[in-house]
């Protein structure tokens, strides 16, 4: 255990090896707090190790040297695993845990749902993550973060470019419409609001993150914008189409309601109470209700 003779006699032997227990729990406590604070699953076997020291701490002479003759083979087996797990404890590898919670988090499962596939690198970095061979194959968790930090990354640029370029062609066949020239232009800003919203040419997605730091849009918002597309320039096209009388007294007045007014637009759905939800339904009825008296029109966005 410590590399060196001692007396061969039971005060002797116990000291030392009561001394050893107290200098290896001082050690491993702080160890053992980082681990379980952070969800590690290495807790257990650090757990074990202290307990095992304190019954050296606590223990008579005669239990100390029964206790090494009998367990001296466990012991330092409990010893050398805990000095590996405290040795892997560091700044590096725990933030390589975080980068892979988050990817696991916030990109795998948009991605899925993007693609209609999952990535075997997020089953992987599922298993050992939950694993107490995490230590020795940390290495195989970063690199299947990356693997999925890219993959993201990669996807979203495309989706975004697309729905970039998407709307703006939209926005443009509004524009070069000849009625466009006979109308406010107030009016005509306001129907392409939803559409101008979506015309995002730039994006910044930190690494190991979803969405967007301007907008929040994340991949999945990216799709849905470009499934609401077709409605949305139809709308546009329409609300151009309508006849209007030259004085504009007649016309009724454009309404645009957000749902993001009511829902946050980047928590996940599963994150609202029942509560929060039906504050926000009838929020909207109320919402919906005044602009039917008031005669409004209703853009959705």
């Amino acid at each position: 255990m410590l590399g060196r003779e001692v007396d061969v006699e039971e005060s002797a032997i116990a000291e030392e090896f009561q001394k050893l227990a107290r200098s290896e729990r001082e050690q491993t406590l702080p160890a053992l707090a980082q681990a379980r604070a952070l969800d590690f699953p290495v807790v257990q076997p650090l757990a074990e190790w202290v307990d095992s020291l304190d019954a050296v701490v606590s223990s008579q002479s005669d239990d100390c040297v029964r206790m090494l003759a009998g367990e001296g083979t466990s012991l330092r087996k409990q010893r050398d695993l805990a000095h590996q797990i405290r040795a892997f404890l560091t700044d590096a590898n725990v933030n390589i845990v975080r980068n892979a919670r988050a990817a696991l988090r916030n990109q795998s499962v948009l991605l899925a749902q993007s693609t209609g596939q999952a990535l075997p690198e997020a089953a992987t970095i599922s298993e050992l993550l939950s694993s107490g061979d995490l230590p020795s194959r940390i290495r195989e968790v970063a690199t299947a973060t990356e693997k999925i930090d890219a993959a993201y990354r990669n996807r979203y640029s495309e989706r975004h470019r697309q729905r970039f370029d998407s709307y703006d062609h939209a926005i443009q066949a509004f524009r070069d419409q000849a009625a466009v020239r006979s109308i406010d232009l107030t009016d005509a800003a306001q129907v392409l609001g939803p559409l101008l919203r979506r015309a995002v040419k730039e994006f910044e997605v930190p690494p190991y993150a979803a969405a967007d730091t301007a907008t929040g849009a994340t991949l999945v918002t990216i799709d849905d914008d470009l499934d609401l597309l077709p409605s949305l320039q139809a709308g546009a096209m329409g609300w151009l189409a309508q006849p209007r009388d030259s004085g504009g007294d007649t016309e009724e007045p454009l309404e645009v309601i957000r749902l993001g007014d009511f829902l946050p637009r980047n928590q996940p759905l599963a994150d609202f109470k029942d509560d929060e939800i039906d504050s926000a339904i009838e929020k909207l009825r109320q919402k919906l209700y005044a602009l039917r008296e008031l005669k409004r029109r209703v853009f959705w966005d």
